[in-house]
């Protein structure tokens, strides 16, 4: 299965997560460290309904909602409508008739940034269970497989290419990961996971360089 990331959409390789190593820490430990309470929790995917701007208003407000440029990988852009831009609860939503802002085609989140440092900590997540900021092997736990991804660090970079017929495979979503720069892995750890090649999540390096999610996108 390819990824779902709309290619302008995809826009964060160079950002820079604040979260280290996990060390010894077992997969279930990560699991454990990673888990959220769920009560009344925002779901990105209880937005997929919501028929246009207007609607989108209405449920949040106008001066939370606004149209914006989205920027791409090479440069490439188009827009978006945002809610709460700047925020660490930002949503970027791109809708199926731009020119009439109906029928939601994506609806994104990413790790936030602000003073040049990463936060994971937008209220928004996934019905699946993935947030921002998971580690990889708990993403592996959930989806009960290991998985693929592009390697990090060039535009394309970082977006699930294959969930191994794990309980993900053709769900209609987009994730993608990045490493701990700040970390301060080894040179040979993050060339093992970056470039134009596809990268399992049981490479040795990928625990190594304490890679994260840092987007989430949902697709009706």
């Amino acid at each position: 299965m390819k990824i779902f990331l709309p290619a302008v959409t995809i826009s964060l390789l160079a950002l820079l997560s604040s979260c280290g190593n996990n060390g010894d820490k077992t997969p279930a430990d990560s699991m454990k460290k990673d888990s959220v309470t769920t009560t009344q929790v925002p779901f990105l995917e209880d937005l997929l309904k919501i028929k246009d701007e207007k609607e989108l208003i209405a449920q949040f407000g106008a001066g939370n909602v606004k149209t914006d440029t989205m920027w791409g990988p090479e440069g490439d852009f188009g827009f978006a409508t945002y809610v709460n831009k700047g925020t660490p609860d930002e949503l970027q939503i791109t809708w199926k008739d731009s020119a009439t802002r109906s029928g939601i085609e994506g609806i994104s989140v990413y790790a936030y940034f602000g003073n040049d440092k990463r936060s994971f900590g937008s209220k928004w997540r996934s019905k699946t269970g993935i947030h921002l900021g998971m580690s990889t092997d708990s993403l592996a736990i959930l989806n009960g497989h290991s998985f693929m991804f592009s390697g990090v660090g060039w535009d394309y970079g970082g977006g699930i290419t294959d969930w191994e017929k794990g309980k993900f495979e053709g769900i209609k979503l987009g994730i993608q990961l990045d490493a701990d720069y700040d970390a301060q892995p080894n040179d040979k750890d993050i060339e093992n996971v970056s470039g134009d090649q596809d990268v399992s999540s049981e490479n040795p390096s990928v625990k190594a360089v304490a890679m994260k999610v840092v987007a989430i996108s949902v697709y009706p």
